[in-house]
């Protein structure tokens, strides 16, 4: 038999992810921060009812309707407390799913599409 041994990489994602938790987190990987929203302290977020996306977006430092995304240098990622954005558009968080985002130089934000597990 040839068997071959599987070296361990490691359980981070080197490329972009965006995860939605049961507990209404919105945590971006640190792959995500550091190419799409590096330095940037709050967002807006964004919902396109008809194709079932999440847009976010950098703010200015206290916007109206900003929600601060916070930094956890221990586990490597950023998150933002989407409670109330996830109820208001009905989005599922029951179960934690996670997304592969893109960037719309377009619209200069981060869009996660809901439909689009990654």
């Amino acid at each position: 038999m040839a068997f071959e041994r599987f070296e361990k990489k490691g359980g981070r994602h080197s490329d972009p992810r965006v995860s939605i938790s049961a507990a209404g987190q919105i945590s971006l990987n640190r792959s995500t921060t550091d190419k799409y929203l590096s330095k940037i302290k709050f967002v807006h977020l964004y919902f396109d009812k008809d194709k079932s996306v999440i847009g976010i977006k950098a703010a200015d430092k206290e916007a109206d309707n900003a929600f601060k995304l916070t930094s956890n240098e221990i586990q490597s990622n950023s998150s933002i407390s989407g409670n109330s954005f996830l109820k208001h558009y009905g989005i599922d968080y029951k179960t934690t799913k996670q997304y592969v985002p893109v960037w719309s130089d377009k619209e200069e934000m981060l869009i996660i599409k809901l439909g689009q597990q990654g």
